[in-house]
């Protein structure tokens, strides 16, 4: 059983058939939450705890713990706690332009 440490993942070190690339926790208080973007990888969001609204390609969900989001490549997306709330996301490897981070698209002509 192949283990992956956190070092690992920050020197690009996966085992074979690994998919997962980032990953990591998110805490956010209530009324708190991400800035609305989009990635160049697929991303899998888990609620742990607490309650969520997550608006991805311009539909809104809500989600409590035991929900999983999936958020496909460029789909523009973000969560806002309803409650204190805590989640464990990961990305899958970058693909397209393989941009690391949050991207985001002008509001006035809907260019990155």
């Amino acid at each position: 059983m192949p283990i992956v440490r956190s070092d690992d993942q920050q020197q690009g070190r996966f085992p074979e058939g690994f998919l997962f690339r980032s990953w990591g926790e998110g805490r956010f208080a209530a009324g708190g939450g991400s800035d609305y973007h989009y990635h160049d990888c697929d991303e899998y969001w888990f609620i742990l705890e607490g309650d969520a609204k997550v608006i991805e390609g311009g539909v809104e969900y809500e989600l409590g713990p035991g929900d999983c989001v999936f958020t496909p490549m460029g789909s523009e997306h973000k969560i806002a706690a309803t409650s204190d709330c805590v989640i464990f996301w990961a990305g899958l490897a970058l693909r397209g332009r393989e941009r690391a981070g949050h991207l985001h698209r002008s509001a006035r002509s809907g260019q990155e």
